[in-house]
């Protein structure tokens, strides 16, 4: 059920591979492979040719096409933590540049209230990555707290903050994964840990099949037995059937997730968080269903196995010294097996996880595409070990294990035409991880207070669709870090607002309770093309008893109306910035300034301060200041508005900054 709800939660249901008979091809097909190639240093290697490197695959050489190292494509942008927090637009007209990377973190192998300092870790570990990096998070089994590839590296840091242990193993009378492991092939030493580590404890209070039971004798110390009684065996078997459907449940959690990054462009990865997973032939199936979805999304999978102390705190006078022993290396042996059948591998983390994510973000900042010819006798579906080799000496070679041939010729089929479930087909395109990009759609969201006293945030989402004036469907989705969706819509035929320019705005405002959120918006036009993107937003409590001051707006005058927009538009001359202020007092307006200053991203320089005035409404509580920036003053580059509310002694009321990317008459 576990593993039922983490696949749908990321909008995947896990069908059965249909068997297709074998098929023979006549021509030549290739069979591309992503591979890694690291020097002595563990720094990757960019500089190798088609002619570097040496393939077989089903175990015959084979000639090598071409090979094409994929480095990562950086912003331009040098963005500091503090300027990468601050709200700006979201786009789907350029593919995404960055990486995708999402942490999986195995809570029932870590023991209760553990794990913390690997937490820290990858939130510290946030703030290096590139600003056009994509994280996302999952706990596994159970699904909570996750997030999808997002980013927005506080929402992240948040939920993973969330994260500890839930394994209370050491203190259970039941066979541990390591013990239960050795008791069944006849390891009298697995057994004498078992029974230290047990003596005392009191009884589990199960019976039947599910006790796992083996007591140990009624002394101590105990004597090594000469073999290992029957009854023990038979426990450590049911022992291992639980531990071994845990295994198979976060395999398949991890094949669902690398099937949802497959329509991901750029480097992905997976990387597992644990104490350990216990693998061997049972789950040979599971491991193997895996890889090969990895291997079809080019995904890698990277393990950062906990090491627990050997001195573990007695357990009712029991030692679990010998029992650590047993798990910590069945646990860590069997993550390694994973993470190399796909491409990856694993990294013993004893205190702080620093340096083995820093060995990982190396490591995914680029990799080799090698293409090489399939044989006549190769048919679709074969599964082929593959070996990869490079002439060069002293360098460290990832590749992946397995690969299943299939056709070459095979493409994708897209449909013409208005889909004929459009709702369903919203919902399919909302739940896609990757962007789709045949409507351009540019969107910005701001947070506003919906009066002076209530806890709640009023979202305003701008989204501007270049739908060529044909008529479309507009569906989109508010999600909290839990995944569950807090506000969402289905608009058939939307009205969309034509702006001065030509360009076409869809706007609507959704009320949410404070926290952090992922916005996805799809379009549909009625020739069936599709348009999506994903934005986060993030609604902080309001303070009590102060000036409730919402986002900067960006937005266009026309009329004598301020109409917000998503982005700055090609060729224009100015732009209108607007705040608006809540109190739950009139009196606290009196004599407020607003000051409205440009700033360059990651500078604290001041290029431009002017300043506005708070304007009253038909709300006594509300009031709004706009203020106009020429823009023709500004070279193309991008900028920081900030904008700040004081009182009359001078003490900050409020304050506010939002990016802006402007280009000139460029498109961003």
């Amino acid at each position: 059920m576990r593993l039922w709800r983490v696949a749908l939660l990321f909008g995947l249901v896990l069908e059965p591979a249909q068997q297709a008979p074998p098929v023979f091809r006549a021509g030549v097909d290739l069979v591309v492979v992503d591979v890694v190639v690291l020097d002595k240093d563990g720094q990757p290697v960019t500089n190798l040719t088609a002619a570097d490197f040496e393939v077989s695959a089903g175990r015959r050489p084979r000639r090598i096409v071409s090979s094409e190292f994929i480095g990562v494509t950086r912003s331009r942008r040098a963005v500091t933590p503090e300027s990468a927090a601050l709200p700006a637009p979201s786009s789907n007209r350029q593919a995404a540049s960055g990486r995708s990377i999402i942490f999986a973190v195995d809570v029932e192998e870590i023991r209760a209230g553990e794990g913390r300092s690997a937490m820290k870790a990858i939130g510290e570990y946030l703030d290096r990555l590139g600003p056009d990096d994509r994280v996302g998070l999952v706990s596994l089994p159970y699904g909570t707290p996750r997030l999808e590839l997002t980013t927005n590296r506080q929402i992240v840091r948040d939920a993973v903050g969330q994260i500890a242990g839930a394994s209370n193993r050491v203190w259970d009378p039941r066979m541990t994964p390591g013990e239960a492991a050795g008791v069944a092939l006849g390891d009298t030493d697995a057994l004498m840990a078992h029974w230290e580590r047990t003596a005392g404890l009191p009884p589990s209070g199960l019976t039947g099949p599910l006790s796992g039971a083996c007591p140990p004798p009624s002394r101590r110390p105990f004597e090594m037995p000469a073999t290992v009684p029957e009854g023990c065996k038979d426990a450590a078997q049911r022992a291992q059937d639980v531990h071994l459907r845990h295994t198979r449940n976060i395999l398949d959690s991890l094949r669902a997730l690398a099937e949802m990054m497959a329509p991901i462009e750029g480097s992905k990865a997976l990387v597992l968080v644990s104490e350990g997973i216990n693998n061997d032939m049972q789950v040979r199936d599971s491991l193997r269903k895996f890889s090969d979805a990895a291997e079809r999304a080019r995904v890698a999978l990277y393990a950062l196995h906990l090491d627990a102390p050997l001195a573990e705190a007695a357990a009712g006078g029991g030692n679990a010294t010998g029992t650590r022993i047993l798990d910590d290396r069945l646990g860590f042996d069997s993550m390694a097996e994973m993470s190399s059948t796909a491409r990856g591998t694993a990294f013993r983390v004893v205190g702080s996880a620093t340096s083995a994510l820093q060995r990982i973000d190396t490591e995914l900042s680029g990799y080799y595409l090698i293409t090489f010819e399939r044989s006549p006798e190769d048919r679709d579906r074969d599964r082929l070990g593959i070996g990869v080799r490079v002439a060069r000496p002293g360098l460290d070679v990832r590749a992946r294990k397995e690969v299943v041939l299939e056709s070459s010729s095979k493409g994708k089929v897209v449909a013409a035409g208005a889909p004929a479930d459009a709702k369903g087909a919203m919902g399919a395109l909302l739940k896609s991880p990757a962007s789709a990009h045949e409507i351009g759609i540019d969107l910005d969201t701001f947070v506003f207070p919906v009066n002076g006293s209530s806890t709640d945030a009023r979202i305003t989402i701008a989204a501007e669709i270049s739908a060529d004036g044909k008529p479309v469907d507009v569906g989109f989705e508010v999600k909290g870090t839990t995944g569950r969706v807090v506000a969402d819509t289905f608009d058939p035929r939307a009205e969309i607002r034509l702006l001065p320019d030509g360009r076409g705005l869809y706007p609507v405002s959704v009320v949410v309770p404070p926290g952090s959120y992922v916005l996805t918006l799809g379009v549909i036009d009625a020739d069936g093309r599709r348009g999506s993107v994903t934005h986060t937003i993030d609604a902080r409590a309001w303070p009590t008893g102060a000036l409730r001051m919402g986002s900067v707006v960006f937005g266009e005058i026309s009329g004598g109306a301020f109409r917000p927009v998503a982005r700055v538009g090609p060729g224009a001359i100015s732009l209108a910035v607007r705040v608006e202020v809540h109190a739950a007092a009139a009196e606290m307006f009196e004599n407020a300034t607003v000051r409205v200053e440009t700033l360059r991203l990651g500078e604290t320089a001041m290029i431009s301060s002017q300043a506005a005035q708070l304007v009253s409404s038909a709300d006594p509580l509300r009031r709004a200041a706009t203020s106009v920036l020429e823009l023709v003053r500004l070279p193309p580059d991008d900028y920081v508005i900030r904008v700040t509310i004081e009182g009359a002694d001078g003490r900050v009321l409020g304050q506010q900054a939002r990016v802006l990317s402007w280009l000139g008459a460029r498109l961003f």
